[in-house]
Order: structure tokens, then sequence, then C-alpha cells
């Protein structure tokens, strides 16, 4: 039986001189602001590891985020929030972004 709920995933790289451990603090923070404010239910970070031969038209990333969401509703209703762009996800949005090069590419999943 395939699980129930909506994932926002995220592709990118982190800036030079930012190290994994300071980037993870910013997005530990950024989601457990969300978690706590009843839109997040599951985070992970994931590090690329390429493959000679596939993902050539893959976007050019070394990371990946994925959270977790009850629903659809759930991830709109947090979208809302982000775009609100009210302390104290400004700020906590802003420091964990800070880190990473522009440019990156986000996108939903579900089960099917």
């Amino acid at each position: 039986m395939p699980e129930t709920g909506v994932a926002l995933n995220a592709l990118f790289s982190l800036r030079k001189g930012t190290t994994e451990e300071a980037f993870l603090s910013a997005c530990d923070a950024f989601y457990r602001h969300l978690r706590d404010a009843g839109y997040a239910r599951g985070f992970r970070f994931l590090r690329r590891l390429p493959l000679p031969g596939f993902g050539l038209r893959l976007p050019d990333f070394d990371y990946q985020i994925i959270i977790e969401f009850a629903d659809a509703e759930t991830e709109a209703a947090c979208y809302d929030y982000l775009q609100a762009n009210q302390e104290p996800v400004r700020s906590l949005h802003a420091a964990m972004n800070s880190k990473v090069v522009e440019g990156a590419q986000f996108y939903l999943t579900t089960c099917a």
C-alpha cells in the first residue's frame, strides 16, 4: 500500500565555502519551524551520487532535499505561509537560502 502525502523536492548545490554542516543547521531550523507550525511532517537531505552515462539531462546539482506534507492542501498552505514573508520564517528561509547557489529546482511528488 503506497504512502499518502505530498513531497516538495529541491535540487541544488551549496555556495562555495559553505559546509554541509552549516547548511544542515540552517535547514534543520527551517524544517523544525515548519513542523512545529503544523505544515511539514518529514524531511530528508540527500547527496547526489552521479551514475556514469545516466542523468545527463538533469540540471546540475549536488544535493536534494525532500520535505514531506500530509497532503496537497497542507503543502499549498505552507507555500502561502512562506510567500507571506513574515518573521520568523523569513529569517529562517533566508539563512538557509543564503547557503545555496542560485538556480535551485523545485517540484512536487505524490505516491501514485
